[in-house]
């Protein structure tokens, strides 16, 4: 069910971001944007519950692996993660915000890296990554499941 709920917020949120120019209004616009944004985000907790949190914890793994086996020294990965995420997810946040407060255009493909963004946050190493993996991320994707099987009578 999460797959497929995965999925459908992905479609969604993608058709936003396409339809946008067919959109006749400058409000429309703006809410099509600020929509996928939520649903990419939706699905990025989703993903970071499941599959997409396995496999960038994975690739992450296999990074620090394979540098440390290159002799490149993987002082502070924890804290890099952490400021990826960080300034990902402000820039993610400063996205949502008005076009006019900016006196120019926000790039809207921004509101993608919702999708990637929780599951670069349980990467993080140590307690931290360990408590958004088992405790935040798990909470925020049952109740998302839950709404969609009530919605489609599973």
């Amino acid at each position: 069910m999460s797959a497929g709920l995965w999925v459908a917020l992905t479609v969604v949120a993608t058709a936003f971001l396409l339809g946008r120019q067919l959109a006749g209004h400058n409000l429309l616009t703006w809410l099509m944007v600020r929509l996928a944004a939520l649903c990419y985000l939706a699905a990025g907790v989703l993903g970071a519950a499941g599959w997409l949190g396995r496999w960038v914890d994975a690739l992450i793994t296999w990074i620090i692996r394979t540098s440390t086996d290159a002799g490149d020294a993987t002082v502070g990965t924890g804290l890099v993660l952490g400021v990826i995420v960080a300034v990902g997810s402000i820039s993610w946040l400063l996205a949502l915000l008005p076009d006019s407060w900016w006196g120019g255009q926000m790039p809207d493909w921004g509101s993608v890296g919702a999708l990637f963004l929780p599951a670069l946050a349980v990467s993080i190493p140590g307690p931290v990554g360990e408590w958004l993996r088992e405790d935040v991320f798990p909470a925020l994707a049952q109740p998302m499941i839950d709404a969609a099987r009530s919605v489609f009578g599973m």
